[in-house]
């Protein structure tokens, strides 16, 4: 069996996860365990922690391969040496884990101010440009498919996987060219609140309930070749998780 930890911007995102790498894997009928690491629930409330792209920013500080010594320098020594010991290749060895699965949404590409260089200046599509982020945070240099990092960021956000499952006829896509280009959709949570009643905040951005979205994650393996046909991302997860199986 191999075991993926996953850090994602919530709840209702893990569930989304899940069900696709469960989906992924009953295809190639390979034995697989995927645990929620960042956010986990919380077995004393019964609850999630508040969660969203800062934590994950903020997990993949705390756990970078490499430590920024000016915020260790004046900690008593055995404390630091703590901190530079918690990195995420030494709890992919404590854990027992094959890898470390990481999500963001990445409407939020123009926030982000700690990666060398602006988004728009970079001039990089959103999705690699928050995955250069990610890999910014977390320490990595050079290549990362030598990691066992798995990141996946969906161009504005994962309703975007949701909103692939209906077909291009359906009346929601009544404006956008066909064949639809998912990647170009900048407003997923309006036009997925066209088909469902969903709450959306004062951004249009989805309120999200693990339980509803287990309805969603539903959906998708129900729908699941075109999802894998029209989202990249997910079809690189399958090639990244299941190379070893494919023909």
């Amino acid at each position: 069996m191999k075991r993926y930890a996953v850090v994602c911007e919530g709840p209702s995102d893990f569930v989304l996860i899940k069900k696709i790498t469960d989906k992924l894997a009953s295809i190639y009928r390979a034995d697989i365990e995927i645990l929620a690491l960042s956010p986990s629930f919380d077995q004393t409330s019964s609850s999630w922690p508040a969660h969203g792209w800062g934590e994950v920013k903020n997990w993949c500080k705390k756990h970078a391969e490499h430590k920024d010594e000016r915020r260790l320098r004046d900690l008593p020594a055995a404390a630091a040496a703590v901190l530079r010991r918690q990195t995420w290749g030494n709890l992919l060895r404590s854990g027992n884990l094959d890898g470390i699965i990481l999500h963001i949404d990445t409407d939020i590409a123009s926030e982000i101010r700690d990666c060398g260089v602006s988004f728009v200046k970079s001039k990089l599509s959103r999705s690699a440009f928050c995955k250069k982020a990610l890999l910014t945070w977390l320490g990595v240099q050079g290549d990362p498919t030598q990691h066992p990092l798995h990141l996946i960021t969906p161009t504005y956000s994962s309703e975007k996987w949701i909103l692939s499952t209906y077909p291009d006829e359906n009346a929601i896509f009544a404006e956008l060219n066909k064949p639809v280009v998912f990647e170009e959709i900048v407003n997923p949570a309006a036009l997925l609140a066209q088909v469902d009643e969903i709450a959306t905040d004062s951004q249009a951005k989805v309120i999200k309930n693990p339980l509803l979205y287990e309805k969603y994650g539903n959906r998708i393996t129900e729908n699941f070749d075109r999802v894998l046909q029209k989202n990249k991302e997910i079809a690189d997860l399958d090639v990244r998780l299941f190379h070893e199986l494919q023909v």
